[in-house]
């Protein structure tokens, strides 16, 4: 029992050291992004035609550090100032598969032809749901309504003033959201390296039952883009096909429970099945075209993180930012914990 929880420490602090610079990274300019590109400015770019907002909606949302989540309020506004309904379904999908934050993570954890990938993916994902939600839900709106602009005070402020206030919302907002997810996937990817033998598919477990298993592990249940990556990281070292591990990418963030039952308020019941099932097909066509292109050289070039070691030593600076994403992690999620007690004690 020593030699496992001994194991599956070694292999979360491991991903943790590998990530935690980059991670960093990417929350600061999650924050520059905040700043930089306003309610304003995101509303008056999409323009007018149905396929321009397609095309520009699912380009804006792959930067952008927002979950399957707090994506919702953001393409409500959006869509109650005019977005189109496939509009709206581009920026709901393109936005939580991916972003700045879970790019630098894939980098650095998975890769840079997953780094690459995935956002691409991710966009071509968002188109392919605009144009089939297009053609088979057509909504009473004009056929190219225009955006009429969200006027907010931030807007009114200075650079520096905005540039400040972005990285207070990643301190106060985005961190305290995604700390949570964040330490319970360190610490899950961390719990399948230890558990699960590394040869478990290396006697060939079929391709499709393992697309299969990860969309149905992605499907319902939150997680983000950022704190999936570890636990991708986990199935691409057991030998989970690289097209497989990019559905789950996909699939995973841009669907849960939750934000289904939002989205079926907005979109409607039809266009809420539409828009999962788009998601579902498009990942599956990504992975097997990632599988068929670029497979061998991902498998090949990849680094696994069930050796127990860091190679190369200790850096001081990715020691500093591993100590500090940890503290960050372990101090929001015991506010978490703290604050949920605390209100059933109250009731």
């Amino acid at each position: 029992m020593g030699d496992f929880i001994l194991a599956w420490g070694n292999y979360t602090w491991e991903m943790i050291y590998e990530s935690a610079l980059l991670l960093l990274f990417g929350f600061a300019l999650a924050g520059l992004i905040r700043a930089l590109i306003t309610p304003n400015v995101l509303t008056s770019i999409f323009g007018q035609g149905r396929f321009k907002q397609i095309f520009t909606a699912s380009l804006v949302g792959v930067p952008l550090p927002l979950c399957s989540c707090s994506v919702l309020p953001v393409a409500t506004q959006l869509y109650r100032s005019g977005l189109s309904r496939e509009g709206t379904v581009s920026f709901l999908i393109s936005t939580p598969e991916s972003g700045v934050d879970s790019i630098a993570l894939s980098f650095r954890l998975l890769g840079p032809i997953f780094a690459v990938a995935r956002p691409v993916a991710a966009f071509f994902t968002a188109i392919c749901s605009g144009l089939v939600t297009w053609l088979f839900l057509p909504e009473n709106r004009d056929p190219a309504p225009a955006i009429r602009p969200v006027q907010t005070d931030t807007e009114s402020a200075g650079l520096g003033r905005r540039l400040w206030g972005g990285q207070v919302y990643v301190m106060t907002d985005m961190l305290p959201e995604l700390a949570y997810y964040l330490f319970w996937g360190y610490l899950m990817a961390g719990l399948a390296a230890a558990l699960i033998p590394t040869d478990l598919l290396q006697a060939g477990l079929a391709v499709w039952i393992q697309y299969l298993a990860v969309i149905a592990v992605g499907l319902p249940v939150y997680v983000c883009a950022t704190s999936s990556t570890p636990l991708a990281a986990v199935f691409l070292s057991l030998g989970v096909q690289p097209g497989a591990v990019l559905a789950f990418l996909l699939v995973g963030p841009a669907t849960n429970l939750t934000s289904l039952v939002v989205q079926k308020r907005v979109l409607g019941l039809k266009g809420t099945i539409l828009m999962t099932t788009s998601i579902v097909v498009c990942a599956v066509i990504c992975g097997v075209i990632l599988d068929y292109t670029l497979g061998d050289s991902i498998r090949s070039s990849f680094t696994s993180f069930r050796g127990g070691e860091t190679e190369g030593g200790l850096a001081w600076y990715d020691l500093l930012a591993a100590l500090a994403l940890s503290s960050i992690m372990i101090y929001f999620t015991a506010r978490h914990y703290y604050r949920k007690i605390r209100k059933r004690f109250r009731h």
